[in-house]
């Protein structure tokens, strides 16, 4: 008999598998945020490609809900790089979490396919990353505005802005890291 704190209990096992993929999607989802953080578009926090979206919308389908944790950790890890406001970042982390979870239960209900093999799974994946890349824009938007990072009379362009990279990083990451596989790269 196993105890339950030794590696070869396969719960053990199991839990630390997991943890080690939460902190792999955090750790792709902070480098990649600063990445993209490179060049801002508006301020601090908006740029045009935003792939850990991508990131995101892919863990998401991949591995399922349960990796929500691991998203917004490296979320509030890159907005804490940029100013360290824990309540900002965590807010706006929020919104960077509901947005990929929200875009693919679209998917699901949607009925679609990982593989992107019918016509239709492109056109769902557009409408799902612009539905639900709008949770994300207006979390972070008006997060922004709440905590005076920026002026209401930008929230438009903001929002738009913030939206547009959203939107295209999902559209350039996911169908890419839905399909690799390690088959596939041998």
């Amino acid at each position: 008999m196993h105890s339950l704190t030794s590696t070869e209990n396969p719960i053990y096992r199991d839990k630390s598998r997991f943890a080690a993929k939460l902190l792999l999607i955090a750790l792709a989802y902070f480098v990649s945020g600063r990445l993209g953080l490179v060049i801002p578009y508006v301020g601090t926090h908006i740029t045009l490609i935003w792939l850990p979206t991508g990131i995101a919308v892919a863990v998401l389908l991949r591995w399922g809900y349960g990796c929500w944790p691991g998203i917004f950790l490296g979320a509030a890890a890159t907005n804490f790089s940029i100013d360290a406001t824990p309540l900002l970042d965590s807010s706006i982390a929020l919104g960077n979490t509901l947005g990929p979870l929200f875009a693919v239960w679209l998917l699901r209900r949607l009925e679609f396919h990982n593989t992107v093999d019918r016509a239709r799974d492109i056109l769902f994946l557009g409408l799902a990353a612009a539905i639900g890349m709008l949770v994300s824009a207006s979390g972070g938007v008006s997060s922004l505005v709440m905590f005076g990072v920026l002026s209401m009379q930008d929230a438009g362009t903001a929002w738009l802005s913030w939206w547009a990279g959203d939107f295209v990083g999902v559209l350039l990451a996911t169908p890419l890291l839905i399909n690799i596989s390690r088959a596939g790269l041998a």
